[in-house]
């Protein structure tokens, strides 16, 4: 069968910013195409925020970064247009993780994968009465 290489799961960046955890995933093994059905990537954060998102990022062989899909603690949801098929994630506030789940994978899905925390700003606006 195809060989596929580049899509794992190592931890090969951690670090805290701010209380937020951020970790990288790369590469770990390879694989036949026909025993590579679908890749789970976890990433645990650390906050006191109750309103934030949640993106995932890729990044491909060609140095290319690649936004893949949002969620945020509203439930609001955003995908790539390419990952509207086949990338679905899981976002566990109670246990400060958020899973990026590929189903059917594919050589052009080798890649670096981000996961990075932004924090969402509630908008007011006030009128003053004179």
């Amino acid at each position: 069968g195809t060989l596929l290489c580049a899509i794992g799961c190592q931890v090969v960046f951690s670090q805290n910013i701010h209380s937020i955890h951020f970790t990288v995933y790369s590469a770990m093994y390879c694989e036949t195409l026909e025993d590579a059905k679908m890749l789970t990537l976890e990433s645990n954060y650390a906050t006191s925020l109750s309103s934030y998102c949640l993106d995932w990022y890729r990044q491909l062989p060609e140095n290319k970064l690649e936004y893949i899909l949002q969620s945020c603690t509203d439930s609001f949801e955003h995908k790539a247009s390419f990952a509207k098929t086949g990338f679905s994630d899981e976002l566990q506030t109670s246990r400060k993780s958020n899973k990026l789940t590929i189903s059917q994978l594919e050589l052009s899905d080798a890649a670096v994968y981000y996961c990075a925390f932004r924090a969402t700003v509630m908008e007011t606006s006030h009128s003053l009465v004179q």
